[in-house]
């Protein structure tokens, strides 16, 4: 699979080493900074139920018994309570070879649109297949009748796959200026959108009005996360304060560790107003008959000349406390396996 993942395209990402969700925010932001594009937010319908078996083993160039063993796998019964059922198209999920095979059929997608699109101001396709229900992908390019035009290049090319667009979910808007009421896109849990600024305040290509490109956590994760946070705090009302802080830094920690090379440390700081409310809750319910000065002197130290969360052993993790920085895209064409080990 080395030598697959060596010649996959420049923008497809996801489960492959050295490409993140974070490389492929940095090449929309790449793409969009100097000058506001239009958005297709291109949804896949039912990806891994509908890709086809033959166009997938067509695109699998690789030795005969590694075909033969994802020939069987994709074949495979599949015995769902008491009825055995043999797959004739799709992927089986929930395993790291699924959105592999996703982005193997999918290989040649981004050329197509880009041959599709005017030579002189080609588009760009940026594609991240996980493990959720479909890969994600964006279409992006400054003219709306040439994207419009792009989503039928697009849906004709999937259709060779035995794949469609979702007619509900895919959408066209744009990074700067309102369409359709849609403004900015969300993309991998970030949203993003540019905000008009005077022109002696950002780089713009030719006579673009000035703007500013910004790259947030969207409202959407934001929410999961708070609501995260209080499922947690409620399932550990009983426990101990060690148990809970035990419960909760781990995904603080990730959820901050995945959006700290975004603009978030203000999010970073209401996140952790909220948390302070939602444990002080905690500690008025443990201790109903204390006043709220004893509860806070009982559960928040100072530590390391901060008041803390703490029961003078664990310490609850601060959102705020996370360094913003700017994320390191890897080039166009690298991957692990071209054989450039200095690279």
């Amino acid at each position: 699979m080395g030598t697959i993942r060596a010649r996959f395209e420049p923008n497809s990402y996801g489960f492959r080493p050295g490409r993140s969700a974070h490389d492929a925010i940095e090449a929309i932001f790449n793409f969009i900074r100097l000058k506001p594009k239009f958005v297709l937010d291109a949804d896949i319908s039912k990806c891994f139920d509908r890709i086809s078996h033959t166009a997938l083993e067509a695109k699998l160039h690789t030795v005969r018994p590694i075909a033969r063993l994802t020939h069987a796998w994709l074949k495979a019964g599949i015995l769902d309570h008491g009825v055995m059922s043999y797959p004739e198209d799709g992927t089986p999920q929930g395993s790291p070879l699924s959105p592999l095979l996703a982005n193997i059929a999918l290989h040649g997608f981004e050329t197509a649109i880009r041959q599709a699109s005017p030579a002189k101001s080609p588009a760009a396709l940026i594609r991240y297949a996980d493990d959720a229900d479909v890969p994600s992908d964006v279409i992006l390019h400054p003219d709306l009748a040439t994207l419009q035009h792009l989503q039928q290049v697009a849906a004709d090319w999937l259709a060779t796959l035995g794949l469609e667009l979702h007619p509900d979910k895919t959408r066209i808007s744009h990074t700067l200026e309102p369409y359709h009421g849609a403004l900015g896109f969300d993309f991998l849990g970030f949203h993003i959108r540019q905000y008009p600024v005077g022109k002696y305040h950002t780089r713009t290509f030719r006579d673009s009005p000035g703007f500013k490109t910004l790259i947030k956590p969207s409202a959407h994760a934001v929410q999961r996360h708070r609501d995260r946070l209080h499922d947690l705090i409620c399932q550990h009302r009983g426990a101990a304060q060690s148990a809970l802080i035990h419960a909760l830094n781990p995904v603080i920690q990730g959820w901050c560790n995945y959006y700290q090379f975004a603009i978030a440390k203000t999010e970073f700081c209401r996140l952790d107003y909220v948390l302070f409310h939602q444990l002080k809750r905690w500690a008025r319910y443990r201790h109903p008959h204390k006043r709220d000065r004893w509860c806070y002197h009982r559960y928040w130290r100072k530590e390391r000349e901060r008041i803390r969360f703490s029961d003078g052993t664990s310490v609850l993790s601060f959102h705020q406390t996370t360094t913003v920085s700017r994320f390191v895209k890897v080039q166009n064409t690298r991957s692990p396996f071209d054989g450039d080990w200095v690279y």
